[in-house]
């Protein structure tokens, strides 16, 4: 934003008055937003953590965009303002709402029913995901997991969701039928741990009448470890 606020002052310097006015309106409405309506924001947002986070940031954010308003206003009468202003406020933006983003990210992660299979030393039992596949799960166990899927839409892969019948077939695949777990829940026949996303509440409650919690709950969840029948 500063490179460009330079070239336009340079080759057209009638256009900084709009931009700087464009760069205030925008940095204060948003500004304003953060910073009167953060409990609303905060109820709009799905996961506890994240809602907390937004509550808490939303009006530090909120008041910074408001100061990069004001740089820009003031950037119209005092020219070596004039880049400041329109280049504070998408930095205020990212810097003010650097939490929520790394909020957000730990949100979408599998770090933390990793780190539970981990430490419950579980790493090298049979992992299970149902009907979801959070990818950073292999990544942070540094190992294939099986997926429960009909139709692999949970894997996120257009190709995957048209072949999935074919790719489920192929010797070694970690792709399993949607009800495939129950049988695997039952039969047992090595040490397997059940991951199941928060929202699919019939699995997880049939799950957790079977089996202890691995870890703290969140949006993912480890059950487990089911132990092989002894004949």
């Amino acid at each position: 934003m500063a490179l460009l606020c330079t070239r336009i002052l340079h080759e057209a310097p009638q256009l900084l008055r709009v931009a700087l006015w464009t760069s205030a309106v925008a940095a204060a409405s948003l500004g304003a937003t953060l910073l009167l309506g953060a409990g609303w924001l905060a109820e709009q947002v799905r996961g506890d953590e994240l809602a907390r986070v937004t509550a808490e940031v939303a009006p530090f954010a909120g008041a910074m965009l408001l100061v990069a308003a004001a740089v820009a206003v003031a950037g119209l009468r005092i020219r070596p303002l004039a880049i400041a202003g329109v280049a504070l406020a998408p930095i205020a933006l990212v810097l003010g709402l650097q939490p929520v983003l790394a909020a957000t990210g730990e949100s979408r992660s599998a770090r933390q029913v990793a780190t539970a299979i981990r430490d419950a030393g579980l790493a090298a039992a049979e992992i299970v995901t149902i009907g979801n596949y959070p990818p950073s799960l292999s990544y942070y166990l540094e190992r294939t997991v099986l997926v429960a899927t009909d139709d692999g839409k949970a894997i996120r892969s257009n190709y995957i969701e048209e072949y999935v019948r074919d790719l489920a077939a192929r010797s070694g695949s970690p792709l399993r039928p949607a009800d495939w777990w129950q049988s695997r829940l039952e039969q047992c026949p090595e040490p397997t741990v059940f991951v199941v996303e928060r929202r699919s509440r019939e699995a997880a409650e049939h799950l957790g009448e079977r089996l202890p919690v691995i870890g703290e709950p969140g949006r993912y969840t480890a059950y487990g470890p089911c132990q092989p029948t002894v004949p």
